[in-house]
């Protein structure tokens, strides 16, 4: 499909929007990001995200104003307070 199209910069990729993008296309652009990169991700995407608990059956949204961020060496998933039950 030509026209509208995506480029990832970092991974020299070129993605045009309709098309799926493989399994090893993923895994390419996966092992190019940082944590910083994956945060963001997750902040951009925050609003299709949820965590499911299986224990409780019990799901969780992201925070609205800081869905995802560094802790450390780690990427720390931050959910919606007013959604905890804690035990």
């Amino acid at each position: 499909m030509l026209g509208c199209g995506m480029v990832f910069q970092k991974c020299k990729l070129i993605h045009y929007i309709g098309d799926n993008m493989s399994t090893d296309e993923l895994i390419n652009i996966s092992n190019e990001l940082s944590n910083k990169d994956i945060v963001e991700l997750i902040n951009m995407n925050s609003h299709r995200l949820f965590i499911w608990n299986p224990q409780d059956k019990t799901c969780y949204d992201l925070d609205d104003e800081v869905p995802a961020s560094l802790n450390g060496s780690s990427v720390q998933i931050n959910l919606q307070q007013e959604d905890f039950k804690f035990k």
